[in-house]
C-alpha cells in the first residue's frame, strides 16, 4: 500500500486490514472465521475503474488489490465449502486480470491474417466471412500441447503446492470460459501471405485460403462487467528455455495474463501470432462468435 497516494492509502486501509485478518485465520485453517473479513474487503472492490482514480500508478496498485481480494475470496469460500461464491469470486478475479493494455493501444487499425481450410461438412470458416464474424475456440484443443501455459501451470503446480485444496475445482472451473482466435501479421522481412509454413499447416496444405482483416480499435479491448465478459488482443511472446522461461518448479511462481495466455514456445515463432482471448463465464459455447464491422 505504500505506493498509493496518501488519501487512497487511508481509503483502502480498511480493505488491507480486512484481507490481513482473513489471512491470519486461513493460516490456521479457520476459513469460516475468515469469511466476515473477506466479505468486508469485497465491499471495496470495483469491476470498473473508480472515477476517483486519476493517477496511473494508483490505478495499477488498486487494480492489483482488487484482483488479489477476489482471488483470495475464491480461495476462502472454496475451502469453507461454498462452491458458488468461490466460483463467482474467481471469475471476478480473472475479469480483473484481463484489464491489461494491448499491443495496439497506439493504433486505430491493424491488418491481420487468418489461414483457413475449406471443408464442405464444416463450413464455419466460410460462415465467418458471410456473416462478418470471428469464431473462437478452446485453447486446449490447439496444436500446441501447452496452449495456453496457464493450464499446464495448474496441472503441475496447484495440487502439489496447496496445503488446503478444496478450492481448486472452482479455480479450474473458473477458466472454462476462455476462448481464443489467432491471427498472424506481416513482418519487416516477409508478408504473411507469403509464409509457406502457414499455408501448409493451417490452409490444408496450400489448398485452403487466407483472409486479410482490417481490425479497428473497437476490437482491441472488449468488456462487459455485468456479464464478466472481457477480451484482449495481444501479440504472442515467444520464449526459449534460456530466455525468460516459465519455471513451474518454483512454488512461488505466479503467472500474469500475458504469460498465461499470450506466451508460446519459440518453436512457433514462424507464426508471428496475434491472439484475441475472450473470457466469458459462466456458460460459453464451444465456438462462440464475435461480430465484425462490415466496413
Amino acid at each position: 500500500m505504500t505506493e498509493l497516494s496518501p488519501h487512497l492509502y487511508l481509503y483502502y486501509q480498511n480493505l488491507v486490514d480486512a484481507n490481513n485478518t482473513a489471512y491470519t485465520y486461513t493460516q490456521q485453517g479457520k476459513f469460516a472465521e475468515a469469511i466476515p473479513y473477506i466479505e468486508n474487503a469485497l465491499k471495496y472492490v470495483y469491476l470498473q475503474k473508480p472515477s476517483f482514480l486519476t493517477d496511473e500508478k494508483d490505478e495499477l496498485e488498486v487494480l492489483r488489490l482488487f484482483r488479489y481480494t477476489c482471488s483470495f475470496a475464491g480461495y476462502i469460500y472454496g475451502n469453507a465449502g461454498n462452491e458458488k461464491l468461490s466460483l463467482l469470486c474467481y471469475q471476478k478475479a480473472w475479469y480483473l486480470r484481463f484489464q491489461i493494455k494491448t499491443s495496439f493501444d497506439k493504433k486505430s487499425i491493424v491488418k491481420l491474417y487468418q489461414f483457413r481450410s475449406y471443408n464442405k461438412e464444416k463450413t464455419y470458416a466460410v460462415d465467418n466471412l458471410q456473416n462478418y464474424q470471428l469464431s473462437l475456440a478452446d485453447p486446449q484443443i490447439q496444436n500446441d500441447i501447452v496452449d495456453s501455459p496457464v493450464f499446464a501451470w495448474m496441472d503441475y503446480c496447484l495440487d502439489k503446492n496447496q496445503k488446503y485444496n478444496k478450492h481448486i475445482p472452482m479455480l479450474r472451473k473458473s477458466l472454462e470460459g476462455i476462448r481464443i482466435t489467432s491471427f498472424c501479421t506481416d513482418t519487416t522481412r516477409r508478408k504473411a501471405v507469403k509464409n509457406t509454413l502457414m499455408w501448409a499447416h493451417y490452409a490444408d496444405s496450400h489448398k485452403g485460403f487466407c483472409v486479410e482483416y482490417e481490425i479497428d480499435k473497437s476490437m482491441f479491448k472488449i468488456e462487459d462487467p455485468s456479464k464478466l465478459q472481457v477480451a484482449r488482443m495481444h501479440k504472442v511472446d515467444y520464449r526459449s528455455t534460456t530466455n525468460k522461461p516459465l519455471d513451474f518448479s518454483d512454488k512461488k511462481q505466479t503467472l500474469s495474463v500475458q504469460e498465461g495466455f499470450f506466451c508460446k514456445s519459440r518453436d512457433w515463432i514462424y507464426e508471428h501470432e496475434v491472439r484475441m482471448v475472450l473470457y466469458s463465464p459462466p456458460k460459453i459455447e464451444d465456438y462462440p462468435t464475435i461480430p465484425l464491422h462490415k466496413k
